[in-house]
């Protein structure tokens, strides 16, 4: 089952276990609260005692002050509050003030697993993109027949299909090679070829005679297909046909092995 999910998902999933990860050693390894905030409490119990100390250096009661309060409101003696309250408050807002600045760095961690995923993201689609992409190549080889025919050979060695849509070939002699393939000319003719071609399919799209009068024939051509993104790629051939008088007028191995001439006639996407 794992082997069937994308690869641009495993980083993603990479990441949420090394975050749960990371969460279980905070839990196991962090202080308890009352360790944590221990500067906060020790502060807010010396402002209670120091609340306190003010108060009663402030507030001398005379004495028939103190009798007229103890006989006309002991319910509200009794229940004035404590100094607890006074440091419990303080402690939760030292508490409230600890929690928004945790709450500003979670919030900014937050944004950049974030960024993170969605760069990993990106990244797997690209590396798929360029992994399990079809690669078409394609040559061939000469025939002993009379007159001697090559033909041309297409392969497709990635890992999905390609939709094949036109290829070029031409044949000339060494001598009469043009600087830059003919393909590229705007009013060059195409030759129409639609199929779809599967991962490891190999197959046989074209049959030329090679001139018998060539003395070092030469063959070159280019595929245009789509891959499964529907984006537009080709691949470019030129091959020497070697001489064989042993075997025939042509050796029936042709050879990718043209010194100096134009970048254009082996260029692939």
């Amino acid at each position: 089952m794992l082997d069937r999910l994308p690869l641009f998902l495993w980083p993603f999933l990479f990441g949420v276990v090394f975050a749960a990860w990371i969460g279980a050693i905070a839990l196991e390894y962090l202080p308890p609260p009352s360790e944590l905030f221990n500067d906060v409490r020790v502060e807010c119990g010396k402002i209670a005692i120091e609340k306190k100390q003010n108060t009663k250096a402030n507030h001398h009661p005379s004495k028939q002050d103190s009798v007229a309060v103890d006989t006309t409101q002991p319910a509200e003696t009794q229940k004035r509050p404590s100094s607890n309250k006074d440091v419990n408050d303080c402690l939760l807002a030292g508490y409230t003030g600890q929690l928004a600045v945790f709450t500003k760095w979670l919030a900014g961690a937050t944004v950049v697993l974030a960024l993170l995923s969605v760069y990993q993201i990106w990244s797997g689609i690209k590396r798929d993109k360029i992994v399990e992409r079809a690669y078409l190549v394609g040559g061939g080889g000469v025939s002993q027949e009379n007159p001697p025919k090559f033909r041309l050979n297409l392969g497709n060695y990635g890992k999905s299909p390609a939709s094949m849509k036109a290829y070029a070939l031409e044949i000339c002699e060494l001598s009469k090679l043009p600087k830059k393939p003919r393909y590229l000319d705007s009013d060059y003719n195409w030759e129409t070829f639609i199929d779809e071609i599967a991962p490891t399919q190999n197959k046989i799209i074209c049959v030329r005679t090679v001139d018998a009068a060539f003395e070092k024939p030469v063959i070159y051509g280019r595929f245009r297909y789509e891959d499964i993104w529907r984006r537009k790629c080709y691949f470019s051939f030129i091959l020497r046909v070697g001489s064989a008088p042993e075997r025939g007028r042509y050796d029936i191995d042709t050879h990718p092995d043209l010194e100096g001439v134009d970048a254009e006639y082996s260029r692939w996407k």
